[in-house]
């Protein structure tokens, strides 16, 4: 086992359902996912221009709004999101370069450094599809004012 990330794409009534119920979706409640498997660190270095904490993709996994699921006095866990303007801001942000102009802009070796599995050829091709659909996801979602959640880790 190991990380993990992928993001969701959900309607605005799919998400007044988890809200209420406090549940990740399900089925058909989610219109679209793009899962990243252990390249989401490599994917927020490049979007970020090489630095992981960068504004706005530093939270693309693990967004900072938060529908909780569980809480007591040494952590809080949920379900993560990306409000409609969020996404629109993301959206904006992520496609103001081509995937190949972000990659081109980014230091591999130093991400090899500093993320816990190490990037090579084959897979830098890989995150450059998965940089393509995560930017398309956005499109729609901000197209139809929907919300991504989003979730990495172990």
């Amino acid at each position: 086992m190991g990380q993990v990330g992928w993001l969701q794409r959900i309607s605005k009534e799919t998400f007044v359902e988890i809200e209420k119920e406090k549940r990740f979706p399900q089925g058909e409640e989610v219109l679209e996912m793009v899962d990243v498997d252990k390249l989401w660190e490599h994917i927020m270095f490049t979007f970020g221009g090489g630095k992981l904490g960068l504004e706005p993709t530093v939270y693309l996994f693990m967004p900072t709004e938060m529908i909780v699921t569980y809480e007591d006095q040494y952590m809080k866990e949920g379900i993560r999101y990306h409000t409609s303007d969020k996404v629109k801001e993301l959206y904006q942000f992520m496609s103001s370069k081509s995937t190949d102009d972000w990659i081109a802009a980014t230091d591999m070796d130093e991400i090899n450094r500093k993320a816990a599995y190490t990037l090579d050829g084959d897979y830098i091709l890989e995150m450059k599809s998965y940089m393509n659909s995560i930017v398309e996801m956005f499109k729609r979602a901000s197209d139809n004012d929907e919300i991504i959640i989003g979730r990495a880790g172990y």
